[in-house]
């Protein structure tokens, strides 16, 4: 049978919801699948769990290995893949039945490197299911027809998690590229996502609701404790940086910059401050560009802001740490504003550098 589509599942002590999951995959209506599960030294009955469908179905491919992390199962189960394309899929999310064979055919049509759907959260605590997509922002990208992040420049980095979930690939745009997981704790998806999207010369959205992504169940890699997993995001950007060309990093610009600045403000707010001082020393060692930023590049003037005051300052660590408790009361606050509110406080700095242009979108972001 050739296999079209190729699933890789990373399964550590997943048995809560390990046969939903599998379930999901098993009964696509695409059939000639393979489905590659790796155990990541689970000491649970996962593996008697995966076992049990290799037995009843042939597609099943199971892998063990000592426990180290998803982005290094992933890996794994990328060399045994044979398929034309590839999912992703955590062990306690599902799929839409019908997924697979939907964003293949959409892939075939469109000859696209990267295609698109949309994700639902699913909380497991209230059982209730989201209403709109927290996956993907429909309205930074064209619709219904392909595109590169080249054509959406400021919005590149912004446009969809950085997740690998809510994706089908071309395997052979994948193998070309040379692309891999990060071997970290946590965020081991981002960098191969990322640069995925950056490289991809036609992507295309499938505008349905094909995955359900459980939160509340306590079993997601972003549970990892702080101490272990803070330098996460750091050394995904700097690989980030260094994978992108110099053309790449001035052509996306803003868009790059922004995207660091989002999540280095919001990150480092939920950290104490022992942690937080050694995310901020680690954080002076990068170069993300950030200092060469200007206002008017700036989407959330308050981020950008926060980020100028606290966090490309010298501080020592009792001065950091002190005006760490003064930042994580700015960053609160400013949550609780309505967003008429925000933006306005945004506008100060903007008018105080006479960035007119970004004074006119900002403004009309009110309405």
């Amino acid at each position: 049978m050739s296999v079209l589509v190729s699933v890789i599942i990373p399964v550590h002590n997943g048995e809560k919801y390990l046969r939903q999951c599998l379930d999901s995959v098993a009964g696509q209506t695409l059939q000639k699948i393979e489905i590659i599960c790796v155990n990541d030294g689970s000491t649970d009955s996962s593996i008697d769990i995966l076992n049990d469908y290799a037995a009843r179905d042939c597609r099943f491919k199971i892998i063990s290995q000592e426990a180290s992390n998803a982005g290094h199962a992933r890996n794994m189960g990328l060399d045994q893949t044979s398929g034309e394309y590839l999912s992703f899929l955590d062990a306690d999310d599902w799929f839409e039945l019908d997924m697979l064979e939907t964003m293949m055919n959409c892939a075939k049509e469109h000859d696209a490197d990267v295609v698109f759907c949309k994700a639902a959260t699913y909380d497991q605590k209230t059982g209730m299911h989201s209403s709109s997509s927290f996956s993907l922002k429909s309205r930074l990208v064209p619709k219904n027809e392909v595109f590169s992040c080249r054509s959406i420049r400021e919005d590149a980095f912004q446009f969809c998690r950085t997740a690998a979930w809510d994706k089908l690939y071309k395997a052979s745009f994948i193998k070309t590229e040379g692309l891999r997981f990060q071997e970290q704790p946590r965020m081991n998806d981002c960098f191969f996502s990322t640069m995925a999207n950056v490289r991809a010369r036609r992507m295309i959205v499938c505008d349905k609701f094909f995955v359900h992504y459980r939160v509340n169940s306590g079993t997601s890699i972003t549970s990892i404790s702080p101490d272990i997993a803070y330098p996460c995001t750091l050394n995904t950007f700097k690989k980030l940086q260094q994978s992108m060309t110099v053309e790449e990093l001035d052509f996306f610009g803003k868009s790059w910059k922004n995207f660091v600045i989002k999540n280095v403000t919001c990150e480092i707010q939920t950290f104490t401050e022992n942690i937080a001082y050694k995310y901020y020393c680690m954080l002076r060692e990068c170069d993300f560009g950030i200092d060469l930023m200007r206002d008017c590049e700036a989407y959330n003037s308050f981020l950008f802001c926060l980020y100028k005051k606290y966090l490309r300052r010298d501080w020592t660590e009792e001065t950091f740490k002190s005006a760490f408790v003064e930042y994580r009361k700015e960053f609160s606050n400013q949550k609780k504003w309505p967003k008429w509110k925000k933006s306005l406080n945004g506008l100060i700095p903007l008018i105080r550098s006479h960035s007119f242009a970004s004074l006119w979108l900002q403004l009309r972001g009110l309405f």
